[in-house]
């Protein structure tokens, strides 16, 4: 149980150094991507910017636009296109193995996980990593 603690401690020291260091978005940024609900796939388009501005906190504000993508085998798509989706977000990193106990030769994958209102009194959340 120690060493899961320290693990975690550590854990936390170097995402607070990754993230004061890297900026992986900044002040400003173009968020695109795809939401995928089975057979129906939507194109994300927005934009996400820190919640406080040149803050090094891990909380960012989220604006999205989904619509249909044109990807083959679409069915259409899940969120309500046409209607500007808000929420937040923040940077999670995640194992990229997948594990769940976690030791100083796991190596992470930098992920944006975000909750949206969808504009029609829904909600919709996803994690988004980059290709």
């Amino acid at each position: 149980m120690r060493n899961l603690r320290r693990c975690v401690a550590q854990f936390r020291r170097q995402r607070a150094d990754l993230c004061r260091k890297e900026r992986p978005l900044g002040d400003t940024g173009n968020l695109t991507g795809t939401y995928t609900s089975g057979t129906r796939v939507c194109d994300l388009k927005g934009t996400v910017v820190l919640a406080t501005p040149a803050s090094a906190k891990n909380l960012y504000v989220v604006d999205v636009e989904p619509s249909v993508s044109p990807q083959p085998g679409n069915t259409g798509c899940a969120l309500s296109t046409g209607v500007p989706h808000k929420g937040y977000a923040a940077i999670r990193f995640a194992p990229v193995d997948g594990a769940i106990v976690v030791n100083s030769n796991t190596r992470y994958l930098r992920t944006l996980l975000m909750v949206a209102r969808t504009g029609t009194g829904g909600y919709f959340m996803t994690q988004m990593s980059r290709q």
